[in-house]
């Protein structure tokens, strides 16, 4: 593929009729689901079922999961949960699911559950898990690229792998970066991918923004930080994720590790441009509480327990403080309790369950036809 640079896999993933999978060429060769008829690379009629009812399962799970909730709280870095992405307008949701040594890529539409398309890729990726709020992310604006990461070997890692599916030509790249990388943003054209390159070990380790250019593939030289500021180095733990107006800003709300102090991380994905707003004890000492949301098209707002105490302007990025006032988003709906879906965590449990069995059965006749 051009501009491929030494390290990356390209592929395709291409598929006679639509929601339909069949292969993915690599340089060294074919790869993925293969042909219906099942050759020496490709998937037996047994192994199409397995997909296909993987693939439902996963719809009827993805239907599920704003139902679930989890005791633990979602964890920073990679999602392995069938939540997926949902696409800005709501209409497509974007779902990972793994299959033996391969994964399949879903587009499933949230009304219904009905699946779009689905392909496959090689080797076992998964979504973004941005914040402790459960704010994910690795879809661009203009739903033409998907970013995937994979699990590192050790941690923190020596080498990070990314898997870059674009999503109108079913064409994939898996790069390789030297470092400890994982997601954080897409410029809205998709032409900038923006990752968080960790510099520590352990939760709030300190970090970099680096900017990774998606049409030459290559990582771009420095980091992304202010034009005036000394360090380029940050630390903390991000909290809740708001993106702006027309996706050109991402604000993230970020914690210090030991919960001291907070301040709101914002990333112009347009200009690669970002500067970090702090927020002051005297605006509020209740920073375990704090959260942002946007107030139309014209600030950031920031609130403590349930009130508004500050605006951060979007022209000028100036932080002011505000009267306390009962924070309330326009046009937004109260999230529908669990106890109105008491089906959605069975759902959810047993297509996992199901998925997983029917993995197995695929691995167990392929290892009974290599015996024999």
């Amino acid at each position: 593929m051009p501009g491929t640079v030494p390290g990356s896999v390209p592929g395709t993933v291409p598929g006679p009729t639509p929601g339909v999978t069949l292969s993915a060429r690599l340089r060294d060769g074919r790869c993925g689901i293969g042909t219906r008829r099942g050759t020496r690379h490709g998937a037996s009629p047994v192994e199409w079922d397995v997909i296909r009812r993987a693939a439902a399962l996963a719809a009827i799970a993805a239907l599920a999961a704003p139902g679930v909730a989890h005791a633990d709280g979602p964890q920073i870095g990679l999602s392995y949960s069938l939540d997926g992405l949902t696409s800005p307008r709501g209409g497509i949701r974007y779902v990972t699911v793994p299959l033996g040594k391969r994964t399949v890529v879903e587009a499933i539409r949230t009304d219904g559950g009905r699946v779009s398309w689905m392909r496959t890729v090689p080797g076992f990726w998964a979504t973004w898990q941005l914040t402790t709020n459960g704010d994910t992310g690795g879809l661009s604006r203009n739903l033409k690229l998907l970013v995937l990461g994979t699990p590192a070997a050790r941690y923190p890692a020596r080498w990070t792998r990314l898997l870059l599916y674009e999503l109108q030509r079913h064409r994939f790249d898996i790069i390789r970066l030297h470092g400890d990388f994982t997601f954080d943003a897409l410029s809205p054209d998709a032409r900038t991918l923006y990752l968080i390159q960790h510099v520590g070990g352990g939760a709030g380790s300190a970090y970099r923004v680096r900017a990774y250019d998606t049409q030459q593939r290559r990582l771009l030289p420095g980091a992304i930080a202010e034009r005036w500021a000394g360090s380029t180095t940050m630390q903390g733990v991000p909290v809740q994720r708001v993106t702006g107006p027309a996706g050109a800003w991402e604000f993230t709300l970020y914690q210090a590790p030991d919960g001291s102090s907070a301040f709101v991380h914002a990333l112009d994905t347009v200009h690669r441009f970002a500067m970090c707003i702090d927020i002051p004890k005297s605006m509020t000492s209740d920073i375990a509480r704090l959260t942002i949301g946007l107030d139309g098209d014209r600030a950031l707002q920031v609130v403590a327990a349930g009130r508004i105490v500050g605006r951060i302007g979007l022209d000028d990025l100036h932080l002011e403080k505000a009267t306390p006032e009962p924070h309330r988003t326009a046009g937004s709906t109260p999230q529908q309790p669990q106890s109105d879906r008491p089906w959605a965590p069975i759902a959810a449990g047993f297509a996992a369950i199901l998925a997983a069995t029917g993995c197995a059965l695929v691995l167990r006749r392929r290892r009974r036809h290599a015996v024999s």
